[in-house]
């Protein structure tokens, strides 16, 4: 099954993940809420929910999620919405 993380700071992340699951249940997906860097361990994709980029920045740094992302970006699909 391909799993796909949502960081979940602020923004639409149910919205994302919902539409994940929605649009790619038969393809055999699963989304799920990453705001700890414990959760970005086996994850095929990501999602990074628009939002107050300031905040989400600054959460993201703060919780050591954005070097985890730094770590995986060159292996793994990562999308940011808007």
């Amino acid at each position: 099954m391909i799993k796909v993380g949502v960081t979940a700071f602020q923004g639409d992340v149910e919205e994302h993940i919902i539409s994940v699951e929605k649009a790619m249940k038969e393809m055999g997906m699963e989304g799920r809420a990453v705001a700890i860097r414990e959760k970005m361990v086996d994850i095929d994709a990501l999602i990074i929910p628009g939002g107050e980029s300031t905040t989400i920045s600054s959460l993201m740094i703060k919780t050591g999620i954005f070097d985890e992302i730094k770590k995986v970006a060159d292996d793994i699909p990562i999308m940011g919405t808007c």
